[in-house]
């Protein structure tokens, strides 16, 4: 199964979340926003089929 340009953003982003909460003091809720301007970012570039 082929994996989406969206769903391969969101991959990217999962494993660093740990790191940025605990050693940064990231809070879900930032990340959860950034992962969704990225989504927006991206869409608005035509990047997304």
């Amino acid at each position: 199964m082929a994996v989406s340009a969206k769903q391969e953003v969101s991959g990217v982003l999962r494993p660093f979340k740990p790191v940025l909460m605990q050693e940064y003091g990231a809070e879900d809720t930032q990340l959860e926003a950034a992962r969704k301007e990225m989504h927006r970012i991206n869409t608005e570039m035509g990047l997304y089929k």
